[in-house]
């Protein structure tokens, strides 16, 4: 199964199953399951269901979803960002808050 054959029919990864498998674990690339007369299903790995459910609940917040893009944008234009030593790790995670004012 190469990554361009992610499309199968329920028969297919039926016989398929393990190498299916194998595939969606080992490149995170999606397979869609058809199904005749039904909705098709799509099978991901693990990690890849938590990476999606970990974004969902993040931009599930407008002010995070805003935050998240501002970081993006600034990654994309090569801004740099807050480096973290020992000490303000520390301080960080005594205030967060705080420790984020004073960086302003």
């Amino acid at each position: 199964m190469t990554k361009h054959q992610n499309i199968l029919s329920v028969s297919e990864a039926r016989a398929n199953l393990k190498d299916l498998i194998e595939h969606v674990t080992a490149d995170s690339t999606p397979a869609i399951i058809t199904r005749r007369g039904g909705e098709p299903v799509v099978m991901v790995s693990l990690s890849e269901w938590a990476s999606i459910q970990e974004t969902l609940h993040l931009l599930d917040s407008p002010a995070n979803a805003r935050r998240l893009r501002a970081a993006i944008e600034d990654a994309d234009n090569g801004t740099e960002g807050l480096l973290l030593d020992d000490q303000k790790m520390a301080a960080f995670a005594e205030d967060p808050a705080k420790f984020l004012n004073d960086q302003a």
